[in-house]
């Protein structure tokens, strides 16, 4: 009987303690699990934040690499402004200076002093009209001279100076166009006031360019290049691409042979080379094979000289020259 109570009561004891156990293996286990889906968690996490950090960096690269591309196109627009700058006050300093030249000054001067003196005989003119009594005859006055508003006079200068610019240009370059611009000014109908200004500028080419060369006396175009061919000569003298050296050199050279076909060479050299030294060498070898003066680096009168009278000319080659 007492040992019966005594097994009963450590029974409960041993269920309860069963069930702690079990509840304790459980908890553990649940606990164990929920912490590796935690890790999972975490791992998913840290992938997708190195996914973004790699879309970043790479965004950032670009972004670094346009930035770059953009600050070359920068320099490079700030060095091409910088470089056009410098063209222009270069320009600027040229035309400054060539229109402090004394024979670019005076002209200027010159019709200052002409407005200057109408605005005074206008004004004088003006007092007394206004100090005469009403109703008197004012006295006459005498016509004066074609008078121009201030307006056209500035264009005038401006075409003056435009004109002393072109003949600064020829002599300093020894170009054509700057010359042959003077003579379209010279015989443009629309501009008679510029007439005795270009003839003057002109002028002032032909004297300076006359008497100075740039072919050095020793050049050649062949150890005995008087022995060439006239159609050898011709062909240089045409191909815009020998240096013009050569090109004056072959208008020297055909010089004296007296051909249709030099003539025609000779004259198109003188219409169209670019190159002034050219033109000259051309015009003096016509002058002295076929015996024609016109003013020098005149084309116009050369082309229509030679077409008055090519036909007349005689044919047969100079047997000196060839």
């Amino acid at each position: 009987m007492h040992g019966g109570k005594a097994e009963s009561s450590w029974w409960p004891a041993l269920l309860i303690g069963a069930v702690v156990l079990v509840f304790c293996t459980w908890n553990s286990h649940r606990s164990q699990s929920a912490w590796q889906n935690e890790v999972r968690q975490l791992q998913a996490s840290l992938a997708a934040l190195r996914k973004d950090v790699s879309a970043a960096n790479q965004l950032a690269l670009t972004a670094n690499e346009a930035l770059h591309e953009k600050s070359q196109n920068l320099a490079q627009g700030i060095q091409e402004i910088k470089t056009e700058a410098q063209k222009l006050q270069t320009t600027l300093a040229t035309v400054q200076k060539a229109a402090l030249r004394p024979e670019g000054l005076q002209p200027l001067q010159a019709q200052i002093q002409r407005l200057e003196t109408q605005a005074t005989d206008l004004s004088v003119r003006l007092s007394q009209q206004e100090k005469a009594p009403a109703g008197s005859p004012s006295a006459p006055t005498p016509a004066p001279e074609r008078m121009l508003n201030a307006e056209d006079e500035l264009v005038l200068l401006k075409e003056r100076n435009r004109l002393t610019l072109k003949a600064d240009e020829a002599m300093s370059t020894s170009k054509a166009e700057p010359l042959r611009a003077l003579w379209a000014a010279l015989r443009d109908p629309n501009l008679p006031g510029l007439k005795h200004a270009a003839a003057a500028e002109i002028i002032r080419v032909q004297n300076h360019l006359n008497h100075l060369t740039r072919i050095p006396p020793d050049f050649k175009l062949a150890a005995d290049d008087a022995k060439l061919s006239t159609d050898e000569l011709i062909q240089t003298l045409a191909d815009a691409s020998k240096p013009f050296i050569h090109r004056a050199r072959a208008a020297m050279l055909l010089e004296g042979r007296n051909d249709l076909r030099v003539g025609d060479a000779l004259v198109n050299a003188i219409r169209s080379d670019s190159e002034l030294d050219v033109v000259k060498e051309a015009q003096h070898a016509m002058h002295r094979t076929f015996k024609f003066t016109v003013p020098l680096f005149d084309a116009l009168s050369v082309e229509t000289w030679w077409a008055q009278n090519k036909e007349a000319i005689q044919k047969q080659p100079s047997p000196a020259k060839q």
